[in-house]
């Protein structure tokens, strides 16, 4: 599946994954993640020398990748609003998840992180995916900032996201969004 995704990515990009080999890209997006009006990219991969999945960003503008949690903080704004949905790291949830459906996984040969364009930067108050009243929304957060916002799939099985908004100002990324029921 790496070798797959890696072949659709440009030149620089390419470099990059070789270059860092121990790097296996699970799935990707593209949109203006940071709002600086650029093209940036997102990567769910797994580090196999670390044995953890990691969300890595690329910042167009500035030419620099960026590891969520370690190079951006995460700041979790559904707690403010009594929403619990989010316990624990986004990457967590994605690796547990890998864990609890390897065997359906590997049958299938399906990657829920991939399929129907699961992972995406979206407008999550105009895509019919993301149901507003029955998620849990941060009680702060405005409806026409909900563009460019990267949701993460947290279940294989489960229409389960988590949103996060890149806050230029704090410059960290604030989950205001979850999504955990059946479809």
């Amino acid at each position: 599946m790496h070798l797959k995704l890696q072949a659709d990515l440009a030149e620089e990009q390419k470099n990059y994954f070789e270059s860092h080999a121990n790097l296996n890209i699970l799935a990707h997006t593209k949109g203006d993640i940071f709002e600086n009006k650029g093209n940036d990219l997102a990567y769910i991969v797994y580090d196999k020398e670390k044995h953890q999945i990691e969300i890595l960003l690329f910042d167009q503008k500035n030419k620099r990748f960026k590891t969520l949690y370690r190079d951006v903080q995460v700041s979790n704004l559904l707690h403010q609003s009594d929403c619990y949905y989010a316990n624990g790291t986004v990457d967590y949830s994605i690796g547990a998840e890998l864990i609890y459906q390897e065997d359906y996984i590997r049958s299938s040969q399906s990657n829920y992180l991939i399929d129907e364009n699961a992972f995406s930067i979206n407008n999550i108050s105009t895509n019919h995916i993301f149901d507003l009243k029955r998620g849990c929304l941060s009680r702060d957060f405005p409806t026409n900032a909900m563009a460019n916002t990267l949701c993460i799939p947290t279940s294989s099985v489960y229409a389960n996201y988590q949103c996060l908004k890149y806050n230029k100002t704090k410059a960290v990324f604030e989950i205001y969004f979850s999504q955990e029921f059946a479809d």
